[in-house]
C-alpha cells in the first residue's frame, strides 16, 4: 500500500471531486466493486477453506492520514460483503495513532522500524488492547 496511491487505481482521479479514503459515495461504490472481484478470487483461499490466507487487512496506517471510524467501518463491511471475513480482519497503525480509528472488532497490529524500541511499541499496544496478539505487521529498516 506504500506505492502507486496506496494501491488505489489511478483512474479514480478522473473524477475531479472524489474524496479518496473517505465516505465519498463514489469512492465507496468503486471500492465495493473492486473488493467483490477480489473476493471472488480470494475467498476460497482462506485458511478456513484449506488455503493460505490467515488474515485480511482492512486499512493501512489510516491514523497518519485522518480520523474517521465510520470510514473504517465501511471498508470493514465491504471486505465482509466480499466474503473475506472467515479469517481475522485487522488494521495496522503506529502506536501514536491507534485510538484515532481503531474498531473493537478488528485485530490491531503495529508498524515500526529498526530504530524503534520494540518493548515500548508493544507495551503501548498491550495497554490499549490487553487481549490482542502482539504483532508487527510492517517493519522497516
Amino acid at each position: 500500500a506504500e506505492w502507486e496511491m496506496g494501491g488505489l487505481p489511478w483512474w479514480l482521479l478522473k473524477k475531479k471531486d472524489i474524496r479518496l479514503r473517505d465516505n465519498d459515495p463514489y469512492f465507496l461504490e468503486r471500492t465495493r466493486l473492486f473488493m467483490n472481484e477480489v473476493g471472488k478470487q480470494l475467498k476460497d483461499l482462506q485458511i478456513t477453506k484449506g488455503g493460505n490466507i490467515i488474515m485480511f487487512q482492512v486499512e493501512n496506517e489510516y491514523g497518519a492520514y485522518g480520523t474517521n471510524k465510520e470510514y473504517i467501518a465501511n471498508i470493514r463491511d465491504i471486505v465482509k460483503e466480499a466474503g473475506l471475513a472467515e479469517v481475522p480482519l485487522f488494521q495496522c497503525d503506529w502506536n501514536s495513532n491507534f485510538e484515532n480509528n481503531a474498531l473493537d472488532d478488528l485485530v490491531w497490529t503495529i508498524n515500526f522500524g529498526a530504530g524503534a524500541n520494540i518493548y515500548d511499541q508493544f507495551k503501548r499496544l498491550k495497554e490499549l488492547r490487553p487481549e490482542t496478539p502482539l504483532m508487527c505487521s510492517e517493519f522497516w529498516s
